[in-house]
């Protein structure tokens, strides 16, 4: 297994694929001859969860995976997936299901049969697709519910991260589904105007903790979670609440979204100690964390070294295998195979040369710390408060000038009136006298014609300026 010195000059993270990424995909097919992923082994439905999540990425958008191998990978899915769905605890009293009753567990497994239905969706007969959708149903049931009751169930500890993926996998469904979420919505008849997505935001938002920063003699405020691999979670599932459109969105929660998201960001630049962020299977799921969450946000993107730190220390050969496992724990290669995923499809310096990388990753790691990069993420934050005033501004000069407008086309109107009403007197024409008023009504009819369009026009221009 080559080391990242040893890569040869093309890019960068096809030879990551080649010399991590596809021996940890083989070595998490388990044994050919079996028609199941290596997890499944042990009946760990959120371990395949993940794998599946990750082929599906790796499958998309990679060519360098053989025919051969990826009908089995293909094969080895599809079965996973079959079995996901034969686990399932059904409810019937209220008509909903989940895996083990667990929260995070449930709402990763539910996003992956999303996923694979699209992928093998030429697979399914009209039958399974039917039982698919009464599934889906019911385990988004199950979700919203586990959301709505949050406050009042009593659960183990570890609160964020669940959430997050509730969040997360709730969001996945009113994207695709946005009439059949508010549906579920109703049948809980629950008594708050938010809806569900809003109400899990708010309460990951009240969990945050702070902590500060000292750095050029600058306080800096930092958000967190519990840890480095819980913020990761949690930050995933909040961008993928700011950039969803099928919800009208509270503003002023997505605004204060935004501020714990760039702070929260910071805090796991700042925290990473020599390429890790903690334990092992920790580091890699924060590293795949930050990385889906900087791809969200456009203002920011990931910084350079740390990724590559990351991803250097995932891959020293002290810790991966010759067969391609991390410490042959199937726990941690699941997280360690979906950064590497993550790292090929969306680190864009990843898609340079080797040697480029290694140069501009290296070149780009500070000899102390700066407040620079908070500086940016708060003016961010300044600029898109004014850019929310200037529209709001708009918005009540734009509802102004329509008064207005109408308030000159009252007075035109009116004065047209009048000066009909003049005329008439002038000319001495009774109202009873209706042939002689004929001879005034194409006077005021033609005032009329001319002047509402210039006004149109007088209005277009004035919004041009």
């Amino acid at each position: 297994m080559k080391q990242f010195y040893e890569f040869e000059q093309t890019p960068f993270r096809n030879e990551l694929m080649k010399s991590f990424i596809l021996p940890a995909i083989e070595w998490l097919l388990g044994d050919p001859k079996q028609p199941y992923l290596l997890p499944q082994m042990s009946s760990s439905h959120w371990e395949c969860a993940i794998i599946i999540e990750s082929l599906l990425k790796a499958m998309n958008t990679n060519s360098l995976i053989e025919p051969n191998k990826k009908a089995l990978i293909e094969n080895k899915m599809f079965q996973t997936v079959n079995w996901l769905m034969e686990e399932i605890s059904y409810n019937k009293n209220d008509n909903t299901c989940n895996w083990d009753d667990a929260t995070w567990d449930t709402a990763i497994c539910t996003r992956c049969l999303f996923l694979s239905e699209k992928y093998f969706e030429s697979k399914y007969s009209e039958e399974q697709k039917n039982k698919l959708i009464v599934i889906k149903y019911q385990l988004i049931k199950w979700l919203i519910k586990r959301g709505i009751n949050w406050d009042k169930d009593v659960r183990y500890p570890a609160g964020p991260p669940d959430l997050a993926q509730v969040l997360n996998t709730l969001i996945l469904f009113a994207d695709q589904y946005p009439l059949e979420i508010k549906k579920i919505e109703e049948e809980f008849s629950w008594d708050s105007e938010e809806n569900i997505l809003d109400r899990i935001t708010r309460i990951i938002m009240s969990m945050q903790e702070q902590t500060y920063l000292i750095v050029d003699n600058r306080k800096e405020q930092l958000s967190f979670w519990v840890d480095c691999f819980n913020t990761s979670e949690v930050a995933e599932a909040l961008s993928a609440y700011i950039n969803h459109h099928s919800y009208e969105k509270d503003r002023k929660l997505v605004k204060k979204v935004k501020k714990s998201l760039y702070r929260s960001v910071r805090y796991i630049e700042e925290n990473q100690d020599s390429g890790t962020w903690g334990g092992v299977a920790d580091s890699c799921g924060t590293l795949y964390g930050y990385l889906q969450v900087t791809k969200s946000l456009n203002e920011i993107g990931p910084k350079d070294y740390i990724v590559f730190q990351a991803l250097r220390w995932m891959c020293d050969r002290n810790q991966v295998f010759s067969d391609g496992s991390f410490l042959h724990s199937s726990y941690i290669t699941v997280f360690y195979l979906l950064a590497l995923v993550e790292a090929y499809s969306n680190w864009e310096l990843g898609k340079k040369n080797t040697l480029e990388v290694y140069d501009i990753a290296l070149w780009n790691i500070p000899a102390q710390g700066t407040s620079e990069r908070s500086k940016r993420l708060e003016l961010q934050l300044k600029i898109e408060d004014r850019e929310q005033q200037f529209d709001n501004i708009k918005n009540e000069y734009s509802k102004l000038e329509k008064k207005y407008y109408y308030l000159i086309w009252i007075v035109v109107e009116v004065s047209i009136c009048v000066i009909l009403l003049m005329l008439m007197d002038y000319l001495s024409i009774d109202l009873k006298q209706i042939d002689r008023l004929y001879m005034i009504l194409p006077i005021f009819i033609t005032v009329i014609i001319t002047i509402t369009p210039a006004l149109v026009k007088y209005r277009n221009s004035k919004k041009n300026l």
